[in-house]
């Protein structure tokens, strides 16, 4: 199971990144029901993915797509560049909470191992 170390950033603007003990992915959609998950092409494609085919440049389009919503997890691998700061214009644009979170694959190994 990939667990996920949560890094917290309460605003667009904020500075401040709080970590948390890895979690489950399951946990974070259990923890607050209304979470847009990102990854490293929908952040990198957003026009093209979402943009463009919702329309979500009408208020009234993003709204009624996005209105039950109340956050946007990045979920970052660790490969991934840094695109904390295009998650953050994305999670502003939509009015949503931005919470970053890095992947971890150190159990995947031996979960591995012992399948095998």
């Amino acid at each position: 199971m990939v667990t996920v170390s949560r890094v917290s950033k309460p605003s667009a603007n904020s500075a401040a990144l709080s970590k948390c003990p890895g979690i489950t992915v399951r946990q974070f959609i259990d923890e607050i029901a209304g979470t847009y998950f990102l990854e490293k092409d929908l952040i990198l494609n957003f026009e093209e993915y979402c943009m463009k085919p919702l329309e979500l440049h009408d208020e009234e389009m993003r709204k009624c797509c996005f209105e039950h919503y109340q956050r946007l997890l990045y979920v970052r691998q660790p490969s991934d560049p840094d695109l904390i700061p295009r998650a953050s214009e994305i999670a502003e644009f939509l009015s949503l909470f931005l919470e970053t979170s890095d992947a971890d694959y150190s159990s995947l190994e031996k979960k591995l191992i012992e399948i095998i």
